[in-house]
């Protein structure tokens, strides 16, 4: 049963990866508030199962929808 749960869940993982936008567009889309990007990765929701890339940059956080290329949220580092 455990095993049959997480490969339902990597199958979804992997529409999820299918379906996004590409990463040089999410770096693009980006750049205007993190400055310039040093780390960015996609992750998904458990709950939701909506996708999301994730880009951190010398002036923030931000936090794309995957499929669309829509900023969701900004957060600026400190200073």
């Amino acid at each position: 049963m455990l095993a049959l749960t997480a490969f339902s869940y990597a199958g979804s993982y992997y529409d999820c990866i299918r379906n996004a936008i590409d990463i040089e567009k999410a770096v693009d889309i980006a750049k205007v508030q993190v400055g310039i990007p040093f780390k960015v990765w996609i992750s998904q929701s458990k709950k939701t199962g909506e996708c999301f890339w994730k880009i951190r940059g010398t002036e923030g956080y931000l936090v794309l929808d995957a499929e669309s290329g829509e900023v969701l949220r900004f957060y600026r580092n400190r200073r």
